[in-house]
């Protein structure tokens, strides 16, 4: 986990908060509970646009009952309105 504390990444999966993760980058990103109850406020959404350009290669955003709504502009482009969506 990192966190404040935090003074060097250590080899393995890092987890961290999205407003900590800003300016950062890692090989693949994935996003928990990608929904419209967890990104409901404008900023909520722009903190999942924050956690998705972090990705530098794979990005996966795991939701239950339907991504976030409204569908963020950013995605647009990159993924379709579908039930699996992956980045690669």
């Amino acid at each position: 986990m990192i966190s404040l504390e935090s003074s060097a990444f250590i080899n393995g999966i890092p987890i961290t908060p999205i407003q900590m993760s800003k300016g950062l980058e890692f090989e693949e990103v994935i996003i928990p509970a990608a929904n419209s109850k967890t990104y409901a406020r404008d900023y909520d959404r722009s903190l999942l646009y924050v956690a998705c350009t972090r990705a530098m290669h794979q990005l996966a955003l795991i939701c239950s009952g339907g991504l976030t709504r409204p569908w963020p502009t950013f995605l647009s482009g990159i993924y379709s309105d579908s039930k699996c969506l992956r980045k690669q």
